[in-house]
């Protein structure tokens, strides 16, 4: 994972190997960023994770005043603000772009993300059921009405600076391990 554009200012945070920090992160970003812009290459057939280590971004119902865009190549959008630590976002593609805005009034400490390249899912489970957070278990397709089992088991193991990522396996009725 690669960032293969940096932005059109040069105070727009910084991409370092997998992680974007807002600009002048840990401190609250600057009023007034037009066009803080990335775009960040995703691995042949992988999707890319965006995992929002930390997130927080003036609030408002349509995000009209700072905000974080994503988007790919592929016609994916999303607009972020308010706050959505350990949350994240899975896209396809060959790129996920980013672009931050922020107007003239309310600052907030910003963000800290990581891109995590992942296998992507059988076309018959929705990716948004797959989940990834730090320091929680993560299932996918969970079963309520299987009397507590999963259909996939999960495998979760620890990545780089302690994010952990659970991937389904085939073997059945296992229970997760809890880590």
């Amino acid at each position: 994972t690669r960032a293969d554009a940096a932005s059109d200012s040069a105070n727009c945070g910084e991409v370092d190997g997998d992680n974007l920090k807002s600009p002048g992160w840990p401190n609250m970003y600057p009023h007034n960023i037009e066009n803080c812009h990335y775009s960040v290459s995703i691995p042949p057939g992988k999707n890319m994770v965006v995992y929002f280590h930390f997130f927080e971004l003036e609030s408002q119902s349509s995000c009209d005043y700072d905000r974080l865009d994503i988007s790919t190549d592929q016609g994916e959008f999303r607009r972020f603000c308010g706050v959505h630590t350990d949350e994240t976002y899975e896209v396809t593609g060959n790129y996920v772009n980013l672009n931050l805005k922020t107007d003239s009034s309310v600052t907030k400490q910003g963000y800290d993300l990581y891109f995590i390249p992942v296998d992507p899912l059988p076309s018959s489970v929705d990716r948004k059921k797959r989940t990834f957070f730090k320091k929680k278990l993560n299932i996918n397709n969970y079963d309520e009405a299987q009397d507590g089992r999963i259909k996939d088991a999960v495998k979760a193991f620890v990545e780089t600076r302690g994010l952990k990522r659970a991937e389904s396996e085939s073997p059945e009725d296992k229970k997760p391990e809890m880590i």
